[in-house]
């Protein structure tokens, strides 16, 4: 399915929300609520890739070189990012090849989200079969499971809290991918069936959001990482009726901006970019641990600072 403009505005506010995630370290006071809202990015970004993805079958091949393109794409930026640490930040030593192929593989963190994606990209002949045959109360069935298992499930275990139901899933060997199956699915549920009375989810996705920042709020420490984490209920449940809310907009009130558009072909070099401006501005005016406010002040600058350059080379190599 080629990209269209239906999913501009969803792509450009997911990734503002990547850079305020980023912008709310060390995590402290209200920056608690910031994480709470923002961490509906990443459900945002699977939706919008089960969107496209799974909207008509496409060739292994296909599959496959989409996917080794991203893993060539993921070594280039961790090596830029490791020269710009040794030679520019100086927070990190050279101390052989096998460091190097760690880093490599493994830094820096954000790089993690292309690793998923590549997983849901090899994922995806499998789940089309299911997406292109499944009647809606079959696909509903799937999206169930899939909510009970990488979400509450997910997030159960990963309190510590029950150790009876950590035997159990142990011996069901229940992996924990299903949460972005889940987001994946969702996207594409909506482009096929679309939604007739969304309302319910609106509140089910305001009640999500309010319950994320409660949550991360009320929790003792060791559980608030947990409560923002990208799989927990609320948090998928926000994504849901943001995502809910955006695609019925426009689908009643469509428009075009060439603006918009262009700000959301920017969005992956936006992603790659700004972790490495946030440790530059760390490194010249530190935490500001006190300042909660900071944290929009702090992402505007960021977001357009790395758009900038990703949108003029952009253009520059449209040219050629």
């Amino acid at each position: 399915m080629k990209r269209d403009t239906d999913t501009d505005l969803i792509r450009v506010l997911a990734c503002f929300l990547v850079v305020v995630i980023h912008c709310c370290y060390p995590m402290n006071g209200f920056n608690w609520l910031y994480r709470g809202l923002a961490v509906v990015a990443v459900p945002l970004f699977v939706m919008i890739s089960g969107h496209y993805m799974l909207a008509e079958d496409q060739p292994l091949s296909k599959i496959i070189k989409k996917t080794g393109r991203l893993f060539l794409v993921m070594l280039g930026w961790s090596a830029a990012y490791f020269l710009y640490e040794l030679a520019v930040l100086h927070t990190h030593t050279f101390s052989g090849i096998s460091d190097l192929l760690g880093y490599l593989l493994t830094q820096p963190n954000h790089l993690w989200y292309l690793y998923a994606v590549m997983a849901l990209y090899l994922l995806t002949p499998a789940l089309r079969v299911f997406a292109a045959h499944a009647s809606k109360k079959e696909y509903c069935y799937g999206l169930g499971i899939a909510f009970l298992l990488g979400s509450v499930l997910f997030v159960l275990l990963r309190s510590g809290a029950f150790p009876v139901l950590e035997t159990v899933a142990d011996r069901m060997k229940v992996s924990y991918p299903c949460g972005f199956i889940f987001c994946y699915l969702f996207g594409d549920f909506y482009r096929r069936f679309g939604i007739k009375k969304p309302g319910f989810l609106y509140l089910f996705g305001a009640f999500g959001a309010a319950a994320t920042v409660a949550t991360a709020f009320l929790v003792p420490a060791e559980y608030k990482e947990l409560a923002v984490s990208f799989f927990a209920p609320g948090v998928l449940l926000a994504a849901m009726g943001l995502y809910l809310f955006l695609r019925e907009l426009y689908r009643r009130h469509p428009f075009q901006s060439r603006f918009l558009s262009g700000l959301a072909k920017c969005t992956l070099g936006i992603y790659l970019l700004h972790p490495a401006v946030i440790l530059f501005l760390q490194e010249i005016v530190g935490d500001a641990e006190t300042a909660c406010y900071m944290v929009p002040l702090r992402a505007l600058p960021v977001f357009a600072f790395c758009a900038l350059p990703v949108f003029l080379f952009l253009k520059l190599t449209s040219r050629k």
